[in-house]
């Protein structure tokens, strides 16, 4: 589902921005893709989903941009994004304010320090394979939910890892190499007494 999420939003952005949208055509596209979903968990991962790609987009084009105070690509990005978080609060989903967003950077590191760890646990955990089949599923899941925002990703992380210490998936050992690694990412992650 998150696929065609991703997709249906790169499209929609594309056009908008490639064909010179004003920010009210933006929006109005914005809010007749928002009628489309009936459930409003959906409608929230959109519109979250769609302001983390406009920040993205916004942060990547002032790395170049000569006068971002002025420029039309500039402007269109910091309004929408604007107008975009305006359609969370209005809907009660968020505090949009309050979201703090993962960089395709800090992204990319998390994703490479998952894939290392679990290519460790693999070596670990050699003939138990179901150990570390539980990890892959619940790591690649974590891996899909940067759109949620650092403090709500910390969360879910620290409770997938709580829950696999406390089942027995995995031991408390490797369970302090996770979080030492994902610590060096998000360095104010607090750390559980397991």
């Amino acid at each position: 589902m998150d696929n065609i999420l991703v997709e249906r939003i790169n499209r929609i952005f594309n056009y908008q921005i490639n064909n010179g949208s004003t920010v009210k055509k933006f929006i109005e596209r914005i809010d007749e893709e928002l009628i489309l979903f009936k459930n409003i968990s959906e409608k929230e991962k959109f519109l979250l989903m769609f302001c983390e790609k406009i920040k993205q987009e916004r942060d990547e084009h002032e790395k170049t941009c000569d006068d971002p105070d002025y420029c039309k690509k500039s402007i269109l990005l910091k309004e929408s994004e604007y107008f975009v978080s305006q359609r969370l609060e209005e809907n009660s989903f968020i505090h949009f304010k309050e979201m703090d967003f993962f960089s395709k950077e800090e992204k990319a590191v998390l994703n490479k320090k998952i894939d290392d760890l679990l290519f460790e646990v693999k070596i670990l955990k050699m003939g138990q394979e179901l150990i570390y089949n539980d990890l892959y599923t619940e790591f690649e899941d974590l891996k899909n939910l940067y759109f949620i925002g650092k403090k709500n990703w910390k969360q879910v992380f620290l409770g997938k890892l709580s829950e696999m210490v406390l089942s027995g998936v995995i031991d408390e050992t490797i369970s302090k190499k996770i979080i030492h690694l994902i610590k060096e990412q998000i360095p104010d992650i607090i750390l559980l007494k397991i």
